[in-house]
């Protein structure tokens, strides 16, 4: 099947228990299960959030409202309104043809720019739905498992910190702390370094 030849291509990939645990799910029927395991290993659009408590926030913001309406851009970066302030973006073309896109190089380079500097945190929009779930309040004790390499922790943090603000609160710490952890010491490193930076961390 296409499903197995991918899999012997790309055996260093992936880990073979992952999609037998997948296949034993039958949450497709078998004769459409090489269209489903193709299709999840195509290329994810580039997403990405702003972080609402960085100063620049509303910056921000105007800037990316004005690069959506540029002649390069315009029409292939689109907002999510289900997002609070509505803050989530998504390019409809994945990393690489966005690298090797010309007219999308100072999207980019703008791009890279800002996540360096952590005022955009690139992350899967499917991602971003799990912290908006957990309706995060300032007093709340959050426990993130498997946090690296941190996009959700991240995330977790701002709405902790959003929600003192909404309170009215001074004080830029609030009440409630998220505890994250990895099973992974490696990926655990990963998750400080980029908690490190971060404005709410």
């Amino acid at each position: 099947s296409k499903a197995e030849v991918y899999l012997q291509q790309n055996e260093q990939k992936h880990c073979l228990a992952f999609d037998g645990f997948y296949a034993a799910q039958e949450i497709v029927p078998p004769e459409e299960w090489d269209t489903f395991f193709m299709k999840m290993q195509e290329p994810l659009p580039v997403s990405f959030r702003l972080v609402q408590t960085a100063a620049s926030h509303e910056v921000l913001k105007a800037r990316v409202e004005e690069i959506m309406a540029s002649p390069d851009v315009g029409g292939k970066l689109v907002s999510f309104p289900w997002y609070p302030g509505g803050g989530a973006y998504q390019l409809n073309c994945n990393k690489t043809e966005m690298r090797q896109n010309v007219k999308l190089r100072s999207f980019h380079e703008w791009l890279v720019k800002q996540s360096e500097s952590c005022t955009v945190v690139r992350q899967e929009l499917v991602s971003m739905i799990p912290a908006l779930f957990a309706n995060v309040e300032q007093h709340h004790m959050v426990l993130d498992l498997c946090a690296a390499p941190g996009s959700k922790t991240s995330q977790l943090l701002e709405l902790l910190v959003g929600q003192r603000s909404k309170m009215g609160g001074t004080d830029p710490c609030p009440a409630g702390v998220v505890v994250a952890n990895d099973l992974s010491a490696k990926r655990g490193y990963m998750l400080v370094s980029r908690l490190h930076h971060h404005a709410t961390s």
